[in-house]
């Protein structure tokens, strides 16, 4: 939905610094997408801020979706809990909503350090607006994969506000929102967490 996708782009541009203003506008003018490289985010990395807090370079492209897929949380984390992967189905009825991201392809090293131990990076082919795209993402390993794995709360609330911020479908993000979650027992690790959602509810938007 082109009109979605200029409205976040609206809204980011009037939170970001006046340099990050022009850049976001020349990504979202040009016409070419194979300048740098393209990543797709689905989990905790939905929310524009959240990735850039992470890295320096992301800009948002456009919302995009993979048929045939259905998001889980059977990844095992280093803190023992469910983290987000794409689970390839088969069906119709399955699909992945995201968002396309572009940035510097010497980030690439930086992200795989992010995601950590247990996710393999692939080539995955999304629909963005009204082309195909090919970006970089990450799926669990199938010997870190467990389906009795459930989320934090905090977890779960990363890739909800995520969704919510980017105008995802509704039965979608009730579809996340349906899932269960469990109390992450670290209260440092839930404190840090939690001033990072405070930072994305406040967020423009």
């Amino acid at each position: 939905n082109q009109r979605r996708d200029s409205r976040i782009l609206d809204r980011m541009r009037d939170c970001c610094p006046p340099d990050r203003q022009a850049a976001a506008m020349r990504f979202a003018a040009r016409e070419a997408y194979d300048r740098r490289m393209l990543y797709a985010a689905y989990g905790s990395n939905l929310h524009p801020l959240r990735l850039g807090e992470r890295l320096l370079s992301p800009e948002f492209i456009s919302i995009a979706t993979l048929p045939y897929h259905r998001l889980v949380f059977h990844k095992l984390g280093v803190d023992r809990s469910g983290k987000a992967t794409l689970l390839a189905t088969g069906s119709d009825n399955d699909m992945v909503y995201g968002a396309v991201y572009e940035m510097e392809d010497s980030h690439r090293e930086q992200l795989d350090e992010i995601e950590g131990e247990g996710y393999l990076s692939r080539e995955i082919v999304v629909t963005g607006g009204d082309r195909e795209l090919s970006c970089y993402t990450y799926i669990a390993h199938p010997e870190w994969l467990d389906k009795t794995l459930k989320p934090y709360h905090w977890y779960k609330d990363l890739v909800l506000l995520g969704a919510k911020y980017l105008e995802l479908p509704e039965d979608y993000i009730a579809s996340i929102n349906s899932l269960e979650s469990v109390n992450d027992p670290d209260t440092h690790r839930t404190r840090e967490n939690r001033q990072l959602i405070d930072r994305l509810r406040d967020y423009p938007g």
